[in-house]
Parts: structure tokens; sequence; C-alpha cells
């Protein structure tokens, strides 16, 4: 993990450099002024979360601690190249001239200002020509950007795996039907007390996984094995 932190930390200096930089410059060139002091540009998650599709967005000063700082986010799912990182960052840095509520007719008039064709949309413009060869002498002459997309789903915290759900339930049978108390319990506890009493009809227990496996009890594999976990509750 150590070094996907340096991988984060590198591609996000990298973005604020840029924003800061060349990107600052180029739309101040082309006449606009921005409403910000300096731009901290993070290539994380989003800011809605792992479900979140926003390519990039953008997050004014008055959104941060110091009331000075505005945040230029770009989706860590997303890797397209460093010129597809500048296109969008560019396209987010357009709340940064107009303000965060503008009207969809003044950002696109800044959108088609910096270079970018609106004809079908503000969210299907592109970039002219003119532009394109711009972001791309950036990225020639910028450091290369250090960047690989991480699949947000892959290491989302699954609650519900096998090592954190061990069910102690009791199969015994007697003249009600069959008890079914149960609870939760860890691999070390399960392990220490080796054979599981029940505590309603004094019947032996049995212990499954997340999977509903037996892994101990009357029934089970010799060579069953229960999961490392913490207890939970049921």
């Amino acid at each position: 993990m150590a070094r996907q932190s340096n991988q984060t930390d590198h591609s996000s200096q990298w973005l604020t450099d840029r924003a800061n930089g060349e990107l600052r410059a180029l739309i101040e060139r082309k006449g606009f002024t921005l409403k910000c002091g300096k731009v901290l540009g993070v290539i994380g998650s989003p800011i809605n979360g792992r479900t979140a599709k926003a390519i990039a967005e953008y997050l004014p000063p008055e959104a941060s601690e110091d009331g000075k700082t505005a945040t230029l986010f770009f989706n860590i799912s997303i890797d397209k190249g460093a010129a597809y990182v500048l296109d969008h960052a560019l396209r987010a840095m357009v709340h940064a001239v107009t303000g965060r509520k503008e009207l969809d007719r003044e950002y696109r008039d800044v959108l088609s200002g910096l270079g970018f064709e609106v004809r079908n949309g503000i969210r299907q413009a592109e970039m002219r020509p003119d532009l394109k060869a711009e972001i791309e002498a950036i990225v020639a002459a910028a450091p290369p950007l250090i960047h690989s997309a991480v699949d947000l789903a892959k290491w989302k915290r699954d609650r519900t795996q096998p090592t954190r759900n061990l069910k102690a339930e009791c199969k015994t049978v007697g003249d009600d039907g069959t008890c079914g108390f149960k609870f939760r319990i860890s691999k070390s506890q399960a392990e220490r007390a080796g054979k599981l009493i029940c505590p309603v009809c004094r019947g032996e227990m049995s212990v499954f996984d997340a999977d509903d496996n037996q892994i101990m009890g009357p029934g089970a594999k010799a060579d069953s094995k229960p999961a490392v976990g913490p207890v939970a509750a049921e």
C-alpha cells in the first residue's frame, strides 16, 4: 500500500503544479481570471464516493478550512493519459472563473472561450485543434505523470467476508423440534472452547462460515478450520 500511496502523492502534486502553472496561465491568456488563490490538485476518490462517475470536480475556496485554497479532484479510477487529465481538469476549473453557481450559458461561454467546441452541449464538449495542441505541448514539457487507475470496488471493505462471520448454531432435535439457538463467535473463541455446548438445550453446537459451510461441531469434516475474525453481533 505504501507504493500506491507514493504514486497518489506524486500524481496529486503533478496535478497541483499543472493547475497553478500551465492551466492557470492558459486561462488567463484567454482573457479569464480565476476567482481563487492556490488550487490543490487531488487524484483520488470522487467527492461523492466510490460510485460517483464524475471525472473531475472543483470545490471553491469557501469549502476549505483556510477559505483560500480551491480543490481540484480527478477520479483515481480513470487512467487515459496525462492529456485526458488536463482536458477534464481545465473543464472543472471553469467553475473557478465563473463561480460555483453559474448558469449553464455562463459555463458554456467560458468553455467556448478556452477552446472547447460546445455545439452538442456542455457534456459533449470537445477540445478544438488549437486547444488540443496547447494541452499536448503542456504534457510534453511537463514531468511524466505517474498514475495507474485504481479499481475502487476491488478495495471496498467487505463486512460480510468469511473472516468476520462465524456462526454457532444448535441443530439438536428435541421434542419441540430443532433448537436453533445461535450466536456469532471468533476463531480464537471457537478453538478455545473446542466443543460448544448450547446454553438452552445443552446439545453440541455446530459452527458455520459466511458461506454456510460447517467447519466445527457434529458432522464437520476433520480438516475443517474456522476462518480468522473477531466476534460480530448477530
